[in-house]
């Protein structure tokens, strides 16, 4: 079984996909403590450090696990990435501390030289200039240290995640002999599939849904903790109620049901207060993500926002994963989190790669 290290862990995602791939994680780093407490009831076996990473040391986990510099198989981080996010205009965006994080996991790389690494983050780490002035001397690092990389900026809806959500996904080798590739994509828009393509129809969210039980406004179904939905009220329960089912906006909303902001800017956020599409991916999740006032985020059929156990079942949660925290915290973590699917297909194609390495190593 492959060995693996997770910095920025979260609620625990990555590594429940990474896991499935056939990792096991040794360690796992994150600083917020509620995500650590879902983390660590989801993965009692995962040697979990709560607490910032700047504080840890790659000689802790050297001496912890009884490894060497180089014997680890795959070093994971994921970044918070609200600096580099397309939503942050502010000025105040270029220099949010956050966005040196990334330096964090560049130093333990440096410290652990991992056979394999993985990085997910924003697209806006490539593709805004904040984030280039980040990545390039990150890039030009990992490269002096030997790996060989590939990254680019994928959606998730191809490759079987039932939500639309463009990241940036860098997979690397320390061997030259076995570089890795990203892997290609599964799934496409049904309608542009042809013949021998080899591809699956994009999964929707009528697939994700399918078999829940239906929910009233703030209502908390019996024996499905998770499946309950915040509570709107009056006004808001109105709009819902006059937005189409299936993929409905607020552009639909009469005239005294419309928010005076939306009246003053009616081309900005369209998707807020609007309903998801039953047989397409959702939207991309958010921190704000059972929110209806936060993005397209109403059930496609029922008059409330779309639920905790359906928000988590759009990031390929188990339904049985357990959450800490109360309602907005766990919409946190879900909103916040690596796709569990991701995972475990990046994953798959880390543990190739590290099957062919680890046999040249052995012939050694």
């Amino acid at each position: 079984m492959q060995k693996a290290i997770e910095v920025f862990s979260g609620c625990g995602g990555l590594s429940s996909g990474l896991e499935l791939a056939g990792f096991r994680i040794l360690s796992a780093v994150e600083i917020d403590s509620t995500a650590s407490a879902t983390y660590r009831l989801n993965h009692p076996n995962v040697d979990l450090i709560n607490r910032d990473v700047r504080t840890v040391k790659a000689s802790y986990f050297l001496k912890k696990h009884n490894l060497k510099r180089g014997e680890l198989d795959l070093l994971a981080g994921c970044s918070p990435c609200q600096g580099f996010s397309k939503l942050r205009r502010d000025i105040n965006a270029d220099n949010d501390p956050r966005n040196q994080l990334v330096f964090e996991y560049l130093r333990l790389v440096r410290g652990l030289l991992p056979k394999t690494i993985m990085m997910e983050n924003v697209p806006g780490l490539i593709n805004t200039e904040r984030g280039q002035k980040i990545f390039e001397p990150v890039i030009k690092e990992l490269g002096k240290l030997g790996y060989y990389v590939d990254y680019h900026i994928i959606d998730t809806a191809n490759y079987g995640i039932p939500q639309f959500r463009k990241r940036f996904v860098l997979l690397g080798s320390r061997y030259k002999l076995h570089p890795i590739t990203l892997p290609n994509k599964t799934h496409e828009n049904p309608t542009k599939i042809k013949q021998g393509d080899n591809l699956k129809a994009w999964i929707t969210v009528r697939d994700a849904f399918n078999g829940l039980p239906i929910l009233q406004n703030g209502e908390e179904y019996p024996n499905l903790s998770l499946h309950r939905c915040s509570k709107n009220g009056s006004l808001n329960l109105q709009r819902i109620q006059a937005i189409p089912h299936n993929g409905g906006s607020r552009s639909s909303l009469p005239n005294e049901l419309v928010l005076k902001c939306h009246r003053k800017y009616p081309n900005g956020y369209r998707d807020v207060y609007g309903r998801m599409s039953l047989d397409r991916p959702s939207p991309t999740l958010t921190s704000g993500c059972t929110n209806i006032t936060r993005g397209r985020f109403i059930h496609p059929e029922e008059d409330r926002g779309i639920s905790l156990l359906e928000a988590a079942l759009l990031q390929t949660f188990n339904p049985n994963y357990k959450f800490k925290g109360n309602f907005g915290q766990i919409s946190l973590q879900i909103g916040n989190a690596v796709p569990v699917q991701l995972g475990h297909i990046m994953g798959d194609q880390l543990v190739q790669c590290l099957h062919k390495i680890n046999k040249n190593i052995a012939k050694k």
